[in-house]
């Protein structure tokens, strides 16, 4: 699902403020996903928090990589970075072309890319129980800056319909195998 937020939704640093009047300009374009499944929110965390680095993306690494590569050509630090841990972040972390933000251990993951783009953005990875398991919940939220940001959100939607929900998907594939090994 794509959302187009308005200033009134705020609530994480990375949305506009609720005292931003309309013509501020503040546009904010989010794409949300949430999933239910039967693996434990402890699972899910692990997965969530492994994210990135040698794990990779769980979804079109193909396009991961071309985002990095595209990255370089215009100065950037593209996708070469990597992480510190394989299997633990800290707030401040480098994840491949993302910063971690924030993190709220076995909850919630903000990273806000690196990536040289018109705009600012993040992606927010998070996980909360449920009575049959969890329910796992990705936004990428999108400020651009001016037309040339708009247009380039315009240009990834296709792909953010092909990568977000195989990302997910594939999240809870290896959470959900996880808990059932435990079992």
């Amino acid at each position: 699902m794509v959302v187009l937020v308005d200033s009134e939704g705020a609530g994480a640093p990375s949305d506009p403020l609720p005292s931003d009047p309309e013509w501020s300009g503040h546009t904010v374009f989010t794409d949300l996903r949430e999933r239910e499944s039967t693996a434990s929110t402890n699972a899910v965390w692990d997965v969530i928090e492994a994210i990135g680095g040698e794990k990779g993306w769980h979804s079109f690494p193909l396009a991961w990589a071309a985002r990095g590569w595209i990255d370089r050509l215009v100065g950037g630090v593209g996708m070469s970075r990597g992480r510190r841990h394989p299997s633990r972040v800290n707030s401040g972390d480098v994840i491949d072309v993302w910063r971690v933000e924030s993190i709220e251990r076995g909850r919630m993951l903000r990273l806000r890319t690196e990536v040289r783009l018109p705009g600012r953005a993040w992606l927010e990875l998070s996980v909360e129980p449920t009575e049959t398991g969890s329910r796992y919940r990705q936004r990428a939220v999108y400020f651009p800056k001016g037309l040339s940001g708009r247009l380039y959100w315009a240009v990834l939607l296709p792909f953010h319909g092909i990568i977000f929900p195989g990302m997910a998907a594939s999240i809870l594939r290896e959470a959900e195998r996880s808990t059932e090994k435990a079992q």
